[in-house]
């Protein structure tokens, strides 16, 4: 049969542009199969945020913050010696922005919890980081709505790819607690501080300040919480005395954040409660040693705390 040279030319082309169409399709479908395996993973994974996701984070006390209050507390530990159930999400890196939306979605998976202990850091936050954790957009409407406002061009990645929308630094410690399920058993500061470190501090000490932005999202944390109601206890976490050197600034602080907090929510300062080199890792994170000597002071407040909560509901049943 006889094919002009027109027919013979389109045939080719027309064969490459079916099998770029076919490869596009394909890649699209792969993309969304292992953009939905991953989601399903972080979702089963022990990780402290995918658990409060899959509704298995329900707790009595709930513990929030960045890395200073994921070195503060052990949970487990707190548990058996309270002998009431207690969570934390604090994770390093963690804003008031991005704890707010990790809070309010723990609320909408799990009961609200009795008492929350919130340590001050996150007002402290230089910048929002919502990407760090973007990992979670794939379960979370509000994190998709974070990241979207902190990097638009993540988010529109994230749209195109959801293989992309799982990624962040968050996910490899996700996928190894598929595995290794010890998230509130393990405490990540377990060294000694020593001369370098506390010289590197004096050299170039990291002296945070109250962003008012951070600490307007703080505050609306803690009237959401208590709005659930939740009785939330506000924690300034012990600091090296390198670290406090120059005390006016931690003073300075605390009068911010009192100042936006409600009336009825304490603050506790305990920056200067542990002095020793033994206690902390570094000029801002406690050591399992010094863990150990904060827990009776967290203890006390946590037990006033409970003690209140279960007036209140007591009260409220009669």
């Amino acid at each position: 049969m006889f094919v002009s040279d027109e027919n013979a030319e389109a045939t080719p082309r027309f064969q490459a542009i079916k099998f770029a169409v076919l490869f596009l399709l394909c890649l699209f479908l792969a993309d969304r199969a292992v953009g939905y395996a991953l989601s399903q993973l972080v979702r089963t994974s022990d990780y402290r945020l995918s658990r409060l996701y899959a509704g298995t984070a329900k707790a009595d006390v709930l513990v929030t913050g960045n890395s200073v209050a994921n070195a503060m507390v052990i949970p487990t530990n707190l548990t058996k010696t309270l002998g009431s159930p207690v969570f934390s999400i604090a994770s390093h890196g963690m804003d008031s922005f991005t704890q707010q939306a990790f809070l309010e979605d723990y609320l909408d998976n799990q009961p609200a919890p009795k008492v929350v202990v919130m340590e001050i850091r996150p007002a402290l936050s230089p910048m929002r980081t919502a990407p760090a954790f973007s990992t979670f957009q794939s379960l979370s409407q509000r994190m998709r709505t974070q990241v979207r406002e902190t990097e638009p061009s993540i988010a529109t990645w994230s749209t195109v790819f959801h293989t992309f929308r799982v990624n962040s630094p968050q996910l490899p410690n996700i996928l190894i607690k598929i595995i290794d399920r010890d998230d509130q058993r393990t405490g990540p500061s377990n060294g000694k501080i020593n001369a370098s470190l506390i010289h590197q501090w004096q050299i170039r000490p990291n002296v945070p300040e109250v962003a008012p932005a951070q600490l307007g999202v703080f505050a609306e944390s803690v009237r959401k919480l208590q709005a659930a109601g939740s009785k939330v206890i506000v924690i300034a976490a012990p600091l090296h005395p390198a670290a406090r050197k120059d005390g006016a600034w931690i003073a300075q602080a605390e009068r911010e954040v009192r100042a936006a907090l409600p009336d009825d929510v304490p603050l506790f300062d305990f920056s200067a409660a542990l002095s020793e080199d033994q206690y902390f890792e570094d000029p801002i994170h406690l050591n399992r040693t010094g863990r150990a000597a904060l827990e009776p002071l967290l203890l006390k407040v946590i037990r006033k705390a409970l003690e209140r909560s279960d007036d209140k509901s007591s009260s409220q049943q009669k």
